[in-house]
């Protein structure tokens, strides 16, 4: 019951998946079903470190029909999410969740009625509770999230509050919808649109305003600021842009003329280098700049290609045609968002419309070329766009493929700053078409949020993984329990003469983790290793009373601890 490529499951393959592969190919997985679509999803700061998890606020938008939106009007929603740590969590709960509930891990802190559908969220990485969204409109708006004020319903008119934004940056001379970039070495702001431009804005120039302090009874005010910088040399509309990480002077932007321009601001106002029909004639869609190789950057196109590209093969100040490192063919729609990991080399994600989440290798991708020699998924390629491909093989540099959001289009997502390897991903499911919903009807309106993370069995070296395995031979191979896992037999006490019942693994599991925080105070204990009890899916595991407790000390996050005999 293998879906073809290319097309989301049906009810009985998402079953089979949910309940077999899930856990085996996950270590984390959560389903937040959401009332209306959404287009863009976003780690905020990092508030709490717990033993077993960590607790992130994040940024969500929300948007509303243009008929409901006068009872109902589009949102930022700031969120809180609890994530456990890696192989923490028990199979049970990774798999058990269902596509049309909220999930318990999530928790709604504030609401921002928000002038306008939020089409992009940047957070501004000097003042992560800072934040700057776009909209279908040519002015973007900035939000303090910690001062902004929660927006409520009234009881009698059922009207919301409204909200005032903290700043309105302004200078574009038409609608400006995706395109915003923040700059992870200064408060600066850059944003493209249908008018061509990219503009930059230095937050410096609100700081005092930003950040101060508001009075509860004081009268909001917006304050305007004006584009301290245009750059011209697009022809069309202006789909992304980013800035190099650690400069406040160079940029990347892409757009419907199939370009790819990089810039200087500090040299002028016009681009210093530019890729001619980087994916053919296809509109490039969306761009990133790897932060640990500052050499490459990856385009993603309206065809479903991907292309990485070596910024020290460019000619500058002139124009090329092709010339990419890497060219990757899987996607079969257009791809919406491709970031860069922010802690692995040669590790980057890619979101589409033919509702997937891609990771890929580049180290893969080059041992793929090595062993096999040219291949037109790695290198050269044609678009994949629309075809029925289900008989080819994944090509070597795709390392992971998540299926979760089978209702909707991929529309955003993003990897976590501050927790390895775990993914945030919002797709839009109003787009879906009913025929690929399932037969339950799944299509619902709103959008799915997903938070995952893949085993680590997929990415470590193989010696490391051949060994972690090996310590669960026996039990890979018959499908019993090793014996250090079988119940002793009970002790005789010398003082009392009784035998007593030895304490169960997870009892000690649970005195050992109280001990060790005590003795330690804020330190955290060390975390057991897991994998076997995760691989026990159609067993049940019930926690003792002890593991309640540390349950409640430590929040509602689920635990893997060994079932007594």
């Amino acid at each position: 019951m293998t879906p073809e490529k290319g097309q989301p499951m049906d009810d009985a393959q998402f079953r089979t998946w949910k309940l077999t592969l899930v856990p085996l190919l996950y270590d984390w997985f959560s389903n937040h079903n959401l009332t209306w679509p959404s287009q863009a999803c976003r780690w905020g700061p990092r508030v709490s470190v717990h033993p077993y998890k960590d607790t992130y606020r994040v940024y969500l938008s929300e948007q509303t029909p243009p008929e409901e939106q006068a009872a109902d009007p589009p949102k930022l929603q700031v969120i809180e999410v609890d994530v456990p740590k890696p192989n923490v969590a028990a199979a049970e709960v990774v798999s058990t969740w269902s596509e049309l509930t909220s999930c318990p891990w999530i928790k709604e802190l504030k609401t921002i009625v928000h002038p306008g559908e939020v089409n992009k969220i940047r957070e501004v990485p000097e003042h992560p509770e800072v934040v700057v969204t776009h909209t279908d409109a040519p002015e973007l708006y900035v939000w303090n999230t910690a001062t902004q004020p929660n927006c409520t319903k009234n009881k009698e008119t059922k009207r919301w509050t409204q909200s005032t934004a903290d700043a309105k940056l302004t200078g574009h001379e038409k609608d400006a919808l995706f395109p915003l970039a923040t700059c992870n070495a200064a408060p600066l702001v850059a944003s493209g649109g249908t008018d061509k431009l990219l503009l930059l804005w230095d937050l410096r120039d609100l700081q005092d305003t930003l950040l101060a302090k508001k009075d509860k009874d004081a009268q909001s005010s917006t304050t305007d600021l004006s584009a301290r910088q245009k750059l011209k040399g697009h022809k069309k509309t202006v789909e992304d842009l980013v800035f190099q990480p650690r400069s406040t002077t160079n940029l990347a932007s892409v757009g419907d003329d199939a370009q790819v321009l990089l810039w200087d601001t500090s040299s002028g106002n016009s681009p210093i280098a530019a890729i001619d029909k980087a994916h053919g004639n296809c509109d490039v869609h969306t761009v990133d700049w790897s932060a640990l190789q500052d050499h490459l950057l990856a385009t993603g196109a309206a065809d479903g290609s991907l292309k990485v590209w070596d910024k020290r093969k460019l000619p500058l100040n002139g124009s090329t045609a092709g010339g990419s490192l890497h060219t990757f063919v899987y996607h079969t729609d257009a791809i919406m968002r491709v970031e860069w990991h922010p802690t692995e080399k040669g590790i980057l994600a890619s979101g589409g419309e033919d509702h997937l989440v891609v990771v890929w290798s580049l180290g893969r991708a080059t041992a793929g070329a090595v062993a096999a020699g040219p291949r037109s998924s790695s290198k050269g390629g044609s678009s994949n766009k629309g075809s029925d491909s289900s008989s080819r093989e994944a090509p070597p540099e795709v390392l992971f493929k998540h299926v979760g959001h089978r209702a909707g289009k991929v529309v955003d997502f993003q990897w976590c700053p501050c927790s390895a390897w775990t993914v945030m991903s919002v797709s839009d499911d109003t787009a879906a078409d009913p025929d690929m919903a399932g037969s339950s009807g799944r299509k619902d309106g709103g959008g799915t949020l997903q938070i995952w993370r893949m085993s680590d069995l997929l990415y470590l070296p193989e010696e490391q993984v051949v060994a972690e395995l090996e310590q669960s031979r026996e039990w890979i191979i018959t499908g019993r329990e090793q014996q250090k896992f079988k119940k002793p037999p009970r002790a005789l006490d010398d003082k009392t003469g009784v035998r007593e019942e030895p304490a169960s693994a997870g009892a000690k599991a649970v005195v050992t983790a109280l001990d060790a925080t005590a003795a330690q105070g804020n330190k955290q204990p060390q975390q057991q290793d897991n994998r076997q009890d995760r691989k026990r899916s159609s067993e049940a595991v019930d926690a003792p009373e002890a593991d309640k407790a540390v349950a409640a000390a430590d929040g509602p996050m689920p635990m893997d601890v060994e079932k007594s005999s």
